[in-house]
């Protein structure tokens, strides 16, 4: 869930966006720099079923970039705001993210944050959406994320942009985005094995571990479907299973 309000914020008007599930905190993040004036970087900072997620935003040059951001109970977030064509075109945006946790491409430009809990099966932490940018007419401009390792790194191609530019890159944390991956190798293992899948679930974090145990018969039928597809089974911490292709699906 998402909600937005106007800021100005040196005399721009500026959209932010708050992340249901964050709190914010403002930290030394910011890498000395020679010639030019940084904003320091903050950290957001959230949990969900004992999982912490610590998400570092790049210091940047004071003249060029705004970051404006916003914390309340119900959560924070951060839009950048590029001034002029003097801004960086790259942002560098640094995860603490739980043990064997990993990023997954989602196929659409987003990562999915994947969690091991077996051999070929993964657990959905997290999301990060596809991003996007615009410029000050509202046109959307050419924008990729790359992953290295725990570092996402946001790509804006500013040409023929009108300024200010506004980016948005958004994290969902918890659950409500939780989904259990099955490999194309696991899948098959699942197809019709109630047994296999009731066995998985002691390892699964929750809701996952009484999930995959109550519903078993259910999701071996869902993964013979997917194997006779060519496809994965995807289990969603709301219940509902369903095939999948691409991503982990390998």
């Amino acid at each position: 869930m998402r909600v937005t309000r106007r800021l100005s914020v040196a005399g721009m008007a500026v959209v932010t966006a708050l992340a249901f599930g964050f709190t914010a905190q403002q930290g030394a993040d910011a890498a000395p720099s020679r010639g030019q004036a940084l904003t320091p970087g903050y950290a957001v900072t959230t949990s969900s079923h004992g999982d912490n997620v610590r998400w570092h935003t790049p210091a940047v040059p004071a003249r060029s970039v705004q970051i404006a951001s916003t914390s309340s109970s119900a959560g924070a977030g951060s839009i950048l705001t590029l001034a002029d064509k003097s801004a960086p075109s790259d942002y560098t945006f640094t995860f603490d993210l739980p043990k064997g946790a990993m990023f997954q491409a989602d196929g659409s430009g987003g990562f999915d944050v994947l969690r091991s809990v077996g051999t070929g099966v993964v657990v959905g932490l997290g999301h990060l959406d596809k991003p996007w940018a615009r410029d000050a007419t509202g046109k959307a401009l050419p924008t990729t994320f790359s992953v290295a390792g725990q570092t996402v790194t946001q790509h804006v191609d500013k040409t023929g942009a009108q300024f200010p530019v506004t980016a948005d890159p958004h994290f969902t944390w918890g659950w409500i985005t939780g989904t259990v991956y099955f490999s194309k190798s696991e899948t098959i293992k699942a197809a019709g094995s109630a047994a296999f899948i009731a066995a998985i679930g002691a390892f699964a974090p929750p809701p996952f571990d009484v999930l995959l145990v109550a519903s078993a018969g259910w999701y071996a039928l869902v993964a013979t479907w997917a194997s006779a597809d060519g496809k994965c089974l995807k289990i969603k911490s709301t219940g509902s299973a369903s095939e999948y292709s691409g991503g982990y699906c390998r």
